[in-house]
């Protein structure tokens, strides 16, 4: 019996490692953080600082009752260690969602990929500007950011800063104490590192999966370069061989795998 055979292949040691980062580092700088807190804080976010490539661009944001902004995403490590130091905690309330809004606003390449790593100990209770959850993420969005969120402590709202990473295609991630704080830091940092290894299919190689198959699996349009598991499928003679695991729906980012596809007859 004479069958078209119709294989789409990723070729995983042609795809891209991702584009270069861009990562604002925003802190919680209120009374509730003073001592043993803000000094474990210093001492996480500066071993952070040490471990990402040197390609990476570093922002740093404040906030208290108020949001001070040390520096805009640069790749000079020094300068943004220096300015850790000046965190001493006792500025006030929690103005979080101004803090994160001014960081998802604060980025100037276009060709970087954008993220927030956000600590808190609480929740949001003295914005001026940014009133709701729905505000935040709208701007989060409007500027391609994607938001890490890192509860510290018993008091964290852990709701308010769930919503706000899941809807900004980012995770939430909770430390209990300070012994838990850079355990949970390397996980947020290891997300983000993983998140820019997003392969997004091409629209072309998408709709002619969906055609053979009869549906596009809402999956198909991306997957981490670790989660790619092939399987096999035959449906109306054809071929099709596909990822095997979902990995859930997520935001469009990453860079294009290199794919080939092929016909033959068999």
């Amino acid at each position: 019996m004479r069958r078209r055979c119709f294989v789409v292949y990723v070729n995983l040691g042609d795809a891209p490692a991702g584009e270069a980062l861009a990562i604002n580092l925003v802190i919680d700088d209120s009374g509730s953080m003073s001592g043993e807190k803000i000094a474990a804080v210093r001492g996480a976010f500066a071993e952070l600082v040490r471990a990402l490539p040197d390609t990476c661009q570093l922002g740093l944001v404040s906030f208290g009752s108020s949001v001070r902004l040390f520096c805009r995403p640069t790749e000079h490590r020094e300068f943004l260690l220096d300015q850790l130091e000046n965190f001493a905690g006792g500025s006030g309330g929690t103005a979080l969602f101004d803090a994160v809004a001014e960081a998802c606003q604060g980025f100037e390449a276009a060709s970087r990929q954008r993220y927030v790593l956000a600590l808190t100990d609480g929740g949001e209770c003295a914005s001026e500007k940014i009133k709701s959850v729905d505000e935040l993420v709208e701007i989060a969005l409007a500027n391609n950011v994607k938001v890490y969120c890192l509860g510290f402590g018993g008091d964290v709202d852990r709701d308010q800063l769930q919503a706000i990473a899941s809807r900004t295609g980012g995770e939430f991630f909770g430390a209990a104490d300070v012994e838990d704080l850079g355990h949970r830091l390397q996980q947020a940092l290891a997300g983000i590192l993983v998140d820019r290894k997003r392969v997004l299919l091409r629209p072309e190689v998408t709709a002619l999966l969906g055609e053979s198959l009869g549906q596009v699996p809402p999956w198909w349009s991306q997957l981490s370069i670790d989660e790619w598991n092939e399987a096999s499928v035959w449906k109306d003679n054809t071929h099709i061989r596909y990822p095997r695991q979902p990995v859930g729906d997520l935001a469009q980012a990453g860079a294009f795998a290199a794919i080939r596809d092929g016909l033959s007859e068999m």
